[in-house]
């Protein structure tokens, strides 16, 4: 399992992640996050989490509660979300609640899941993510 620090210098963060950017972030099972969440990597949220919420790839896991706005490159959603996102690329597997605003360039939606909301698809020259 990745970490935001390496594990010889607790206060330095590990830049040997995907594209020189610090590792995963990830919110556990059993923690609850409110406010705003910004990494310059990977996002993997197994908790619960209510606010904004910026990164590369953005996972919602299985178990998992968010709750807030999502602006990423491409966000995946297996669990429960309500709120607003904005990315590239929006992933919902079979076991999701998604419900909200979703702005994307790519939508796939999986058997079973379910989805509620307004889709708005963006042209790819359209679409930034600011970091």
């Amino acid at each position: 399992m990745m970490t935001p620090f390496s594990p010889t210098s607790p206060n330095e963060p590990n830049l040997d992640g995907p594209r020189g950017t610090a590792s995963a972030t990830v919110i556990h099972a059993g923690m609850t996050i409110e406010g705003k969440l910004r990494s310059n990597g990977d996002v993997v949220i197994e908790g619960s989490v209510t606010g904004d919420i910026t990164g590369h790839n953005v996972t919602i896991a299985h178990g998992a509660k968010v709750r807030g706005t999502i602006t990423a490159d491409m966000v995946k959603i297996d669990s429960q979300f309500e709120g607003t996102i904005t990315c590239r690329k929006l992933q919902i597997d079979s076991n999701a609640q998604a419900r909200g605003e979703f702005n994307q360039n790519i939508l796939a939606v999986a058997f079973g899941a379910r989805f509620e909301g307004n889709v708005t698809v963006k042209q790819q020259s359209s679409m930034a993510i600011n970091d």
